[in-house]
């Protein structure tokens, strides 16, 4: 079986202050860089073969405390990437919703149906995370692989290896390096852990 410890990134500036921020790439703040350090020294896990992450900052920076742990040399990948919010990227939740309220309606009771302004839908992140992911466990048959990405890039993978329909999204909400970690064997997900903290 191969192992996927599927990874949210350690704490940034933006989510402290609610802004929308998916291919903006912003840094990890001073407590975030504490939570990856944290996440590397107390793993679940005590031997990975391979780690990967999008190639935003925030993701590859506490991917690479994990790297460093276990000598792999972290592989960034595009398509990894959090959710493109197109205009409303840098912008807080009350000026969305003053300049957009259909489509924050939409996003908050009906994601699957939701399209940003500038940005993506639901189905397209999934869409292109999924090929990611499968492509990642094609490479890796029975070995322990790290995944470090973002909120939605979670939700809409454990969606998908959960059969849930994207319009329950909000029922997936993800820590700073919360913990997931799934299985895949004989072409067929299993999820063993959903946002683990006990690291923190």
């Amino acid at each position: 079986m191969t192992k996927i410890i599927l990874i949210r990134h350690g704490e940034t500036v933006w989510n402290k202050l609610g802004k929308y921020y998916g291919w903006t790439d912003v840094d990890l703040s001073a407590k975030g860089i504490l939570q990856a350090k944290l996440l590397a020294d107390n793993f679940p896990v005590s031997k990975v073969d391979a780690v990967y992450a999008s190639d935003l900052q925030r993701a590859y920076n506490t991917a690479e405390y994990i790297g460093s742990k276990f000598h792999c040399k972290v592989q960034t990948n595009k398509n990894l990437r959090e959710m493109n919010f197109g205009k409303w990227e840098g912008l807080v939740y009350q000026d969305v919703l003053a300049q957009w309220p259909a489509e924050v309606e939409k996003f908050i009771e009906h994601p699957d149906k939701v399209r940003i302004p500038g940005g993506e839908t639901f189905v397209q992140v999934q869409q292109r995370v999924m090929n990611s992911m499968h492509n990642i466990v094609a490479v890796n048959n029975n070995k322990t692989v790290v995944v470090v990405v973002h909120g939605v890039v979670i939700a809409v993978t454990l969606a998908a290896v959960l059969g849930v329909d994207l319009q329950y999204l909000g029922n997936f909400q993800q820590s700073n390096t919360g913990i997931n970690i799934l299985g895949y064997d004989k072409e067929k997900w299993q999820v063993q852990l959903i946002n683990g903290t006990a690291h923190l």
